[in-house]
């Protein structure tokens, strides 16, 4: 029998030629994948009567891993092998190799697939903040000699302009407008007011 090169490569979710290596975490141009501590590799079945199984086997580096017999039998056609078994069991690059061999001993061309294996936990996100188009912190400062208070906050992300606002018998009353984030308002008693502010946002 004259094996056929098992040449059709496949990247999980993505076609792209039938070897495939599942537990992929991210592929890089179609040709790198990544994968995590567990993975299998797996490939299209050849369908020559005379087929007698594969050799599977990956190398990182110079170095080649131990070769795993995947034999055929007259009941199981097994068309795959995990990471662990290949001997993948330390991060870095490596190349995934299978070929198909026969009764006679004659074996295919190999067909490979490269892979990186990264478990390294990424950095947590720097940098948090909350943001908020209304002003986010507000403070009453009473003036009794002049019969004022000062209202002040510290505005939002929307800056074009803010309202004031009073509460009197459970409505809000608006008391005055301004670009700045603060505003005079009338002293009804000598306690802080229930005052609001909140800004007009453009559009």
């Amino acid at each position: 029998m004259k094996l056929r090169s098992l040449s059709r490569l496949a990247v999980v979710g993505v076609i792209s030629a039938g070897l495939c290596l599942s537990g992929v975490m991210a592929v890089e141009a179609q040709t790198v994948q990544y994968i995590g501590s567990t993975c299998t590799f797996s490939w299209d079945a050849n369908t020559e009567s005379d087929l007698a199984g594969y050799r599977a086997w990956a190398v990182r580096g110079s170095t080649a891993l131990p070769i795993v017999t995947i034999p055929k039998t007259s009941t199981s056609h097994p068309t795959s092998t995990t990471c662990a078994e290949l001997g993948v069991t330390a991060d870095g690059s490596y190349r995934f190799n299978v070929v198909a061999f026969d009764l006679a001993g004659n074996a295919s061309n190999p067909a490979f697939l490269d892979a990186v294996r990264d478990t390294v936990t990424p950095a947590s996100p720097g940098g948090l903040r909350l943001t908020s188009p209304q002003p986010i912190a507000m403070s009453i400062t009473p003036n009794p000699a002049a019969q004022q208070a000062t209202v002040a906050w510290v505005p939002g992300t929307c800056q074009q302009e803010f309202i004031v606002s009073r509460l009197v018998s459970g409505r809000w009353i608006e008391v005055g407008r301004t670009q700045d984030t603060w505003l005079t308002v009338p002293l009804v008693n000598q306690v802080n007011q229930p005052y609001g502010v909140s800004a007009v946002c453009e559009g």
